[in-house]
């Protein structure tokens, strides 16, 4: 049996630059990976056939349990490996659904490595990349889920050598957003262009960063769903945040911390204040972390 853990993905800005000629909008996004997501367990199938169990607080949110992206990756593996055998899959799903954090695209990448490992083969990055990039345009960054600035579609990657990590606290109202609904809302504005974000190396240098950065996002998804501006306001008063935000399409919204305990005592009074939300403290992966494991 193999275990994989499928990280929460933060989108600490996200920055639109126009339309592509395929309709698709161009965009710069600077992501990290937190510790705490869905896990995996992939073992061979006593049956003729995979299958996929899903179990945790939000697996009933799954609309089509039988179509969805952890079996689209089984498929897509088989289709560069088809001496694969059958599979089962129990899927712990504690990320909200809709949510803005990746929890889709992150279940696809640990799957991806889970099937790779107890298939014992080495696709290579290459063949590795070109599957995770046919699953959808977050894929990609989530198979080595350490902080990158992602471009393009999300294909291009910039893994960022000295990226720090943080107390997290991450709020969701309880909403689920489409992400096509939500950039087909979009204004077509943008913030800008991302620079330089590889020079960065600790919390205040990051911090400064990021507040002359933006998501182009927010306000269509503030339209879809008001909340999010509520969850944004609760944020902002912590007294000990740093920076916050919206990931994403939304509606979770992040507040960065100086470290895992202030994380902690925010998300107690958050959840004081909004008891009937999602809250969660947690720690943001740094660049030289392994966020990732399959045992």
């Amino acid at each position: 049996m193999i275990s994989a853990f499928a990280a929460a993905k933060i989108n600490l800005c996200l920055q639109l630059n126009g339309r592509r000629p395929d309709g698709y909008y161009d965009l710069e996004s600077l992501v990290i990976f937190a510790n705490i997501g869905d896990h995996l367990r992939v073992l061979p199938s006593r049956r003729q056939h995979d299958c996929l169990r899903m179990t945790g607080d939000f697996s009933a949110a799954i609309d089509d349990p039988d179509h969805n992206l952890v079996t689209a990756t089984i498929a897509a593996f088989r289709q560069h490996y088809p001496q694969a055998g059958p599979v089962a899959v129990d899927l712990q799903k504690n990320l909200p659904v809709a949510a803005g954090i990746g929890g889709g695209s992150s279940d696809a990448a640990a799957c991806l490595r889970a099937l790779c490992q107890i298939n014992r083969i080495n696709l290579g990055a290459e063949n590795i990349t070109a599957i995770a990039r046919s699953l959808g345009a977050d894929v990609p960054v989530c198979v080595t889920a350490r902080p990158a600035v992602i471009r393009g579609t999300g294909a291009e990657i910039e893994p960022l050598a000295n990226w720090p990590g943080f107390g997290l606290v991450l709020l969701n109202p309880g909403v689920k957003l489409s992400t096509a609904a939500v950039f087909a809302a979009h204004d077509g504005g943008s913030s800008g262009v991302l620079q330089n974000a590889q020079a960065i190396g600790n919390q205040r240098q990051a911090v400064n960063y990021l507040k002359n950065t933006a998501n182009d996002l927010t306000p269509a998804a503030i339209k879809a769903a008001p909340v999010v501006q509520q969850a944004l306001d609760l944020l902002g008063c912590q007294a000990q945040v740093l920076h916050h935000g919206m990931s994403g399409s939304g509606a979770t919204c992040f507040g960065l911390f100086s470290d895992l305990a202030v994380a902690r005592a925010a998300a107690k009074k958050l959840q004081e204040a909004a008891p009937d939300w999602w809250i969660r403290s947690a720690v943001s992966y740094p660049a030289k972390a392994n966020p990732w494991s399959v045992d």
